[in-house]
């Protein structure tokens, strides 16, 4: 398939098992899931950058993110 297009973001709010992003490129913060984070989830901080991939959810077909790295 195509390449999904990669986007910026900055770690907004950190819970147990799942946080949120909020999107630098467009008035958006989306879900995303620890398991969806490429790294160690104890090294990510509020304020950090990322890049992500916007996905649906399955089962919802909410926007989310998913294949969230921290931009070094």
């Amino acid at each position: 398939g195509a390449m999904a297009t990669r986007e910026t973001g900055i770690i907004e709010k950190l819970l147990h098992s799942y946080g949120f992003i909020q999107c630098c490129e467009r008035q958006a913060r989306l879900f995303f899931h620890f398991s969806q984070f490429s790294g160690n989830i104890d090294h990510l901080k509020i304020g950090d950058p990322v890049e992500f991939e916007m996905t649906y959810d399955r089962r919802t077909g909410k926007p989310i993110a998913s294949q969230v790295s921290k931009i070094a």
